[in-house]
């Protein structure tokens, strides 16, 4: 096949390539794209140059579509009874996407490979030969595995694949019309109950079987992650900004020193005291370091350890805690210590004086309030 020759001179040389400039003849009819690797067919047809975008960089669905698109050109009702696969739609739907950050694009890699695990079966089936029910099927063991978040996504990027091939109209329906909400949709209630709270005792465990390296290849990182949102009382969003000029061991403020944080929602600075519970974790981070590390360097080299934590929760038979609910159970862990409301408020960056501290804990602070009252009876009979 022809190509257009480069031209060097003037706004010529501007000029982006056409499709058919990049197109590299790889067999008899058959090319591929040197930039996005997609495979197009070329054919002389009755004197006339044919070209059709075969929408697919693997060679053997290219091989199958060209033999297709050429046995058309003499009989066109044989293209329309050729109908793709789920495998083909799929990669079509991640072409449509290939603007999208990387992050989502390692999601789609993510599900193909969880519909090749789990359903390998399907991918090779016709679009036409797919059923709601088979969807179902796919879907249902991944109500009990998943979250509800991770669970939505999956489904919804399967729901998504499906309506490509509704828009091309390679189906008449998308399958997914017709499947009941509680199927394809978990709601987040499903999670685990309302109000579960891990003891001071049970981060802790989570913390040293993180640490034994069973379910991350970051072990040390994920479980000094862990140990700092549990003993600090801290979220995500505060973890994942501190810095080592943000620890000031010299303070006289407090007897141990102290942490500036700051509050992702406002940003503004607050400060924490180095709680005796933290203080040797807070020296080991910077013995880690080096001893002396740079003021600008984060302390935390990982920041997503939800997976991790999910995963060890379930090893350890215990309810799917999240990071948020290590903060909870630290402030849980300060109100039974009869610690002034207004003071953890100060310690959580609020500046509403506690009042959203009494509306989330009411619960605590009410069963907590009786045995307090009966403490300081007991000090009258003295």
């Amino acid at each position: 096949m022809k190509t257009i020759p480069k031209v060097d001179d003037g706004e010529d040389s501007l000029k982006k390539k056409s499709t058919s400039q990049h197109l590299k003849r790889v067999a008899p009819c058959l090319y591929r794209h040197d930039e996005n690797s997609i495979y197009h067919g070329i054919k002389r047809y009755r004197g006339k140059l044919k070209s059709r975008s075969l929408d697919t960089t693997d060679r053997k669905t290219a091989d199958r579509k060209l033999k297709t698109w050429v046995d058309s050109l003499e009989n066109p009702e044989v293209e329309k009874l050729e109908c793709p696969t789920l495998a083909e739609t799929f990669e079509k739907f991640v072409l449509t996407k290939s603007a999208n950050e990387p992050a989502t694009k390692r999601l789609y890699e993510f599900t193909r490979k969880l519909i090749e695990k789990h359903a390998n079966h399907l991918l090779s089936r016709p679009l036409t030969k797919i059923k709601p029910s088979d969807l179902s099927i796919v879907l249902a063991p991944f109500q009990k595995k998943y979250v509800s978040g991770s669970f939505n996504k999956f489904s919804d990027i399967l729901r998504q694949v499906f309506a490509v091939a509704y828009m091309d109209g390679d189906i008449q329906e998308n399958p997914f019309a017709r499947m009941p909400k509680e199927i394809r949709h978990m709601v987040a209630e499903q999670d685990k109950p309302k109000d579960t709270v891990p003891t001071i005792e049970e981060c802790e465990q989570i913390e040293e079987c993180v640490r034994s390296g069973m379910f991350s290849h970051k072990a040390e990182h994920a479980a000094d992650y862990i140990s700092f949102l549990h003993r600090s009382g801290l979220g995500e969003a505060e973890a994942k900004r501190l810095t080592f000029e943000h620890i000031d061991l010299e303070s006289t403020k407090f007897p141990n020193g102290l942490i500036k944080i700051i509050r992702k929602k406002t940003g503004m600075y607050f400060e924490i005291p180095i709680y005796n519970h933290i203080l040797p974790l807070i020296k080991k981070l910077i013995k880690d370091a080096g001893g002396n590390p740079p003021k600008t360097n984060k302390v935390f080299e990982i920041y997503g350890i939800k997976y991790t934590l999910y995963t060890t929760c379930e090893h350890l038979n215990l309810p799917r805690f999240s990071p948020k609910d290590l903060r909870k159970a630290r402030i849980t862990w300060m109100l039974r210590k009869y610690i002034p409301v207004e003071i953890i408020a100060a310690w959580q960056g609020h500046r509403d004086n506690g009042i959203l501290i009494r509306k989330t804990y009411s619960h605590v602070i009410d069963s907590g309030m009786d045995e307090y009252r009966r403490q300081q009876l007991a000090k009258l009979s003295d």
